[in-house]
């Protein structure tokens, strides 16, 4: 699916502010329990951070009209979520966590499915007929000949 290109710029910023708050949680808890010894939950900071890394990347890569943010905002996204949900069920996230984690990820996901192309039909032109009637009249014209 296409995304509207008056959208990918607002969808950028908001990929970058969401990211932002995210990066820097996810890498000060990383570090601080990387320092501690706790495996899983350095690892399930780790993901977070490199989830909101790949949010970052991919805002910039939306506000540059680019088409790889799109991809990127959804594998970001589906990082964050994943390490955030499970950090929520271990109670390493709390509230804000839950919001900047979760709900802002799944924000963007939703806009970038949701967002409808750009509304134009492929042949302007021809956009008030049916796409089968060219074809029957092209049809007609070879057998008359």
């Amino acid at each position: 699916m296409s995304i509207d290109r008056q959208l990918l710029r607002p969808l950028g910023i908001l990929s970058i502010f969401v990211s932002l708050p995210i990066l820097e949680a996810s890498s000060m808890a990383a570090f601080a329990f990387l320092k501690e010894g706790d495996t899983l939950r350095s690892v399930l900071s780790s993901l977070g951070c490199a989830g909101a890394l790949c949010i970052l990347v991919a805002g910039v890569a939306l506000l540059m009209r680019r088409r790889v943010g799109r991809d990127l905002a959804l594998w970001g996204s589906a990082a964050s979520i994943g390490a955030h949900t499970m950090g929520a069920f271990i109670g390493l996230v709390g509230g804000h966590g839950v919001l900047y984690g979760i709900g802002f990820p799944l924000a963007i996901v939703l806009l970038l499915r949701a967002t409808p192309s750009s509304g134009q039909p492929v042949d302007v032109p021809n956009a008030d007929t049916h796409p089968t009637t060219s074809r029957n009249r092209e049809m007609l014209r070879a057998a008359m000949v």
